[in-house]
């Protein structure tokens, strides 16, 4: 795995840094948001520092699944994840899943107590709180 990591490091900081790592079918980003690191791990952290920093963009594309970098490290890795791409792409906050929740929606239907506090602090979440999905629900409701 971890060189398949390497990989789309690469690939993304190449001419070809909107390609799909072939293995994943995942854009480059969206795997170094699954990764989950510690702050023991620098060299997974500089991997997603790496994409977040050469090429924005790949925060604003969504998987085959219509899933974005930040809803995925929002379910899957550490908040620090979180807070990087949201460090360098504020307005990703406002990205939503298919079904229509934004990062505080997921965070609340994974239990991701941590991370509800943490982003409900961030300016690009104060109007979001009472964004309703394509239920009619909201962050605070579910």
């Amino acid at each position: 795995m971890g060189r398949d990591i390497v990989e789309c490091a690469r690939v993304s900081t190449s001419s070809l840094a909107q390609a799909h790592c072939t293995s994943y079918e995942l854009v480059s980003l969206h795997y170094a948001s699954t990764i989950g690191y510690n702050d023991d791990d620098n060299r997974r952290k500089w991997i997603l520092e790496v994409l977040i920093q050469t090429e924005p963009s790949l925060a604003y594309k969504s998987d085959k699944d219509g899933n974005y970098p930040l809803l995925i490290a929002t379910i899957e890795a550490p908040f620090a994840a979180v807070e990087m791409i949201l460090k360098h792409c504020p307005d990703s906050a406002e990205l939503v899943d298919r079904s229509g929740r934004n990062a505080l929606h997921l965070a609340v239907l994974n239990n991701r107590v941590s991370s509800i506090g943490s982003l409900i602090k961030r300016p690009e979440f104060k109007m979001l709180i009472n964004q309703p999905d394509n239920d009619g629900n909201t962050p605070i409701c579910i």
